[in-house]
């Protein structure tokens, strides 16, 4: 049961402050607009102090109760807490939080909602999900907000918001970038550039995934999501509201059994928490993720009841447990191709028919919509929308139908590879490692060993940057996207090996522009406490010293500042033979791994000849 929550007061001058600026627009509307705050907390209270998670689908669990304040570094390596960032985001201040999939990137927007309005603070605190952003007929955040807003105030101008924006200081969160489909985030960062630009008292926070490599984003505080430690992953399961008994089981177990071998998971909050359900239902946790997520479902839906051994809810649409998840796998890989992670009722229902179609199963689609919600908790009903519990269920069963399906693995892999942020690839390799290694990868083995990958000279031509970050130039005609392919492979991140990489570039910046350093676990500048400088004023500052540090001629190329290795090479030799050194083994380290699964194919293949 939900604790009742008493909405503080909003602070009497910060009122009175809103009611001044607004006089302009007539005594009776400044007054009006008092009394539309008291209404737009409480929503806005009532909205985010609550949360439902794939264990929880039927009721909300109070956020401020079990909230786990995480660990973030920021681009310097220092660590903060949540609150501590959100306390010392100054006015006109520009943050950007990173973490993977399942780290809380969205629990912290909904706790800085909190923050800010029970501290009473005379910041008015703005909430937009960007994923509306993909249902929108366009990308302009102010719009966006003043619809949120004007659907409480009703009737609020585009002008008196405008206004309001301008005058007051405001914390705005734009939750989760990464959900922006693909082709819609070039136009979304240019308007909340511009939106930034606009609106100088406004501090804005957005979470996103990492390697959102559209998102340059000059001067934005970048800070990146820990993993867990041990002592924080128990007392995460301890806060979260679940089964007492089945709760002390896991945490008696959990320092001598479980973090030992499965830390990688348990390091991942959403996993964390899919690990007590997981191992109350059958005693022990995979090594495999393809097989945890396959565990985490089965677990879900066969969930426990307080009163019962654990036990399936019946499905309304009468399907079978296997026709279930095939018309969900389907659904999942239909949805996945078109780059769509939320729906209108009718385009869940479109998908699920078509789903029906191809694997053959009758049945009723408002039925199979509402078994996804309420038995199986893989899509939660969002106002009019639905979306998926989380993405990573829709990339597991994306990976998954592309297995079970007689599909082409190559286009399939293609297909996953051009994926940034998700672990699809990585899936599918686990599920369908020998087809993925005959069909896909052994041309690009192939490729890489005949080019001689390991030889990091041979394919890097200089190092880029500008004032959000820096690349290192490669001869994409020769290996970039086959070096892509084997990371995303092994982990998801086909950046691992460029941002390894990069960080060897510290070096090289550090000799340069010390105001300016690099700092490599972020890919990003840290700027001094100033405005940042616009692209061509930082490029002019970088130009001037690298003349200063020795370097001849000319570096700008397309607006960014252009290096090439020869001179890097001349003029800074120890840090450019690190750097080789250093990229070297990064690169070493993905190729011998998968050399490694190589021999065990063909291994494996000699078996044809006993048959």
């Amino acid at each position: 049961m939900i604790e009742t929550t008493t909405i503080p007061s909003i602070p009497i001058g910060f009122l009175t402050e809103i009611e001044d600026r607004l006089n302009r627009f007539g005594k009776k509307r400044a007054i009006n607009w008092r009394v539309g705050f008291d209404k737009y907390y409480a929503k806005l209270h009532k909205i985010h102090s609550v949360y439902r998670t794939v264990l929880t689908f039927d009721k909300d669990i109070s956020l401020p109760n079990s909230y786990l304040d995480m660990r973030y570094s920021d681009a310097d390596g220092e660590e903060h807490k949540g609150r501590e960032i959100w306390e010392n985001i100054r006015p006109g201040e520009r943050i950007v939080i990173r973490g993977t999939g399942g780290s809380g990137k969205s629990l912290f927007s909904k706790m800085s909602m909190v923050w800010t309005i029970n501290s009473s603070s005379n910041r008015l605190p703005l909430f937009l999900d960007l994923k509306a952003l993909n249902t929108s007929s366009n990308s302009d955040i102010f719009k966006l907000l003043h619809k949120d807003v004007n659907a409480i105030f009703q009737s609020m101008s585009a002008s008196e918001f405008d206004y309001l924006l301008s005058q007051v200081d405001t914390i705005i969160v734009l939750d989760g970038f990464d959900e922006i489909n693909d082709e819609l985030r070039t136009d979304s960062l240019r308007s909340i550039k511009l939106f930034a630009d606009k609106y100088s008292r406004a501090s804005i926070i957005i979470t996103s995934r990492p390697n959102d490599s559209e998102a340059t984003w000059t001067g934005f505080r970048g800070y990146q999501i820990q993993p867990l430690s041990q002592e924080e992953a128990k007392a995460l399961i301890q806060k979260f509201p679940y089964d007492e008994k089945l709760k002390s089981q896991f945490i008696k177990d959990f320092d001598d059994k479980i973090w030992p071998n499965h830390n990688s998971f348990a390091s991942i909050p959403l996993l964390c928490i899919l690990m007590v359900i997981v191992y109350a239902r059958y005693g022990f946790l995979s090594n495999n993720l393809a097989d945890f997520y396959q565990q985490s479902f089965e677990a879900v839906l066969f969930r426990h009841d307080r009163s019962k051994d654990f036990f399936v809810r019946s499905f309304s649409s009468g399907l079978s447990v296997t026709e279930f998840e095939s018309i969900f796998s389907c659904f999942c890989f239909r949805s996945y191709i078109d780059d769509s992670r939320s729906f209108s009722r009718n385009e869940a229902l479109g998908y699920i028919r078509r789903a029906s179609e191809t694997e053959n199963i009758q049945c009723d689609s408002h039925s199979v919509l509402r078994d996804f919600v309420e038995c199986a908790c893989v899509l939660i009903k969002d106002g009019t929308s639905y979306r998926f519990s989380h993405r990573s269920f829709q990339e597991y069963f994306s990976a998954r139908y592309a297995t079970d399906s007689n599909l082409d693995v190559a286009k399939i892999c293609e297909k996953f590879a051009g994926r940034r942020s998700d672990i699809a690839l990585h899936l599918f390799y686990e599920l369908n490692k020998d087809r993925v290694i005959a069909d896909w990868l052994l041309p690009i083995f192939s490729r890489s060993q005949e080019i001689g990958l390991k030889d990091v000279e041979k394919f890097i031509k200089g190092v880029s940057y500008r004032s959000g970050g820096v690349a290192v130039q490669i001869d994409k005609t020769s290996v970039a996207n086959d070096l892509d392919k084997l990371c995303a492979v092994y982990n998801g991140d086909q950046d691992t090996v460029f941002i390894r990489m990069a960080g060897c570039v510290a070096i090289l910046l550090e000799n340069l522009q010390p105001e300016f350093m690099f700092l490599g676990n972020s890919g990003k500048y840290r700027f001094p406490e100033t405005e940042a400088l616009p692209e061509s004023e930082f490029n002019k500052i970088i130009l001037e010293n690298l003349k200063r540090d020795g370097f001849q001629g000319s570096y700008i190329e397309e607006d960014a500042v252009h290096i090439p290795i020869v001179d890097i090479k001349s003029v800074l030799p120890e840090p450019y033979r690190k750097f080789v050194r250093d990229s070297q083994k990064s690169i070493a380290q993905i190729v011998d791994w998968f050399s490694a699964d190589i021999e065990k194919h063909n291994r494996r293949m000699e078996l044809d000849d006993l048959i």
